[in-house]
Formats: C-alpha cells, structure tokens, sequence
C-alpha cells in the first residue's frame, strides 16, 4: 500500500520547485546590480556619509 501521487500532485511540485529557482535567480539578478560598501568605507564616518548620500540619490 504505497502512496501514490496523482498527475495533479506532481505537476503541483513540479511549479513550485520551478518557482523557487526562478525567483531565486531573479534575486541574484538584482543583488548583482547592487553597488556594495567596501570594508574601508564603512570604518571610515567622510566616507560612510559619502556613501548614504550616494545611495539615497
């Protein structure tokens, strides 16, 4: 007495398996564009205040 899945089921998992690739690489997609702080700029308060102003434009 095994548990079967029917068509339905599957094309179910199917999607969603789908979904979570797709809107996980449209994640990376966007992260990519994102311009990231460097180390040096974060310790540094000019440079830190430079970069909140850049970001907020």
């Amino acid at each position: 007495m095994g548990t079967e899945l029917s068509g339905w089921s599957i094309a179910v998992i199917i999607l969603l398996v789908l979904g979570v690739i797709v809107s996980n690489l449209m994640v990376l997609k966007y992260s990519a564009k994102m311009k990231w702080p460097k180390r040096e700029d974060l310790v540094d308060p000019m440079a830190r205040a430079k970069y909140n102003s850049e970001k907020d434009d």
